[in-house]
């Protein structure tokens, strides 16, 4: 057995063993969750209800899964993905600010980025070829990057040497 086998058994209930409860964890995941909860409406419809109910309301994937007459396998994963795409900053570049980009990048970026299209799949629907939609996807890729770039960049001192004074 491993020592935190033995620190499990040595336990009488759950209630007292730290290993098994750790509500800071706890604490934080509900703080990570309701972070991602301001960003699902950035979501496709499907896509939204389906964090909405597990994530927003709690129901049980188990629950989720039965309704959908899917495996369970399938609705966690799924979630996973999701969850996995709306942590993205790059996601949250294209949903905030690619009204600005131009027309045709900007529809790569929200198929790929907010719909979780293929590359492959977002020039079928938008009728690119699949190099064209490559390339706008690396450009939208690089967009949202100098953006999450410039706002993590450090702002200097009002006062600061080297700075224009009015």
């Amino acid at each position: 057995m491993t020592p935190r086998t033995h620190a499990i058994m040595d336990y009488q209930t759950t209630d007292s063993c730290p290993i098994l409860k750790n509500e800071e964890l706890e604490a934080r995941g509900r703080a990570r969750d309701r972070w991602l909860i301001s960003w699902i409406p950035s979501l496709p419809e499907g896509d939204r209800e389906l964090v909405r109910a597990v994530v927003e309301r709690g129901t049980p994937e188990r629950e989720v899964a039965e309704l959908q007459g899917l495996p369970l396998s399938a609705v966690r994963a799924r979630v996973r993905r999701l969850k996995h795409r709306l942590r993205s900053p790059v996601f949250r570049v294209v949903a905030a600010r690619s009204a600005e980009w131009p027309e045709d990048v900007r529809a790569v970026a929200r198929a790929c980025f907010l719909r979780g299209m293929s590359i492959r799949a977002a020039a079928g629907s938008l009728g690119l070829s699949y190099h064209h939609a490559r390339t706008l996807r690396g450009a939208a890729t690089h967009l949202a990057r100098a953006v999450v770039e410039r706002a993590a960049r450090p702002r200097p001192a009002p006062d600061a040497p080297g700075r224009a004074r009015a």
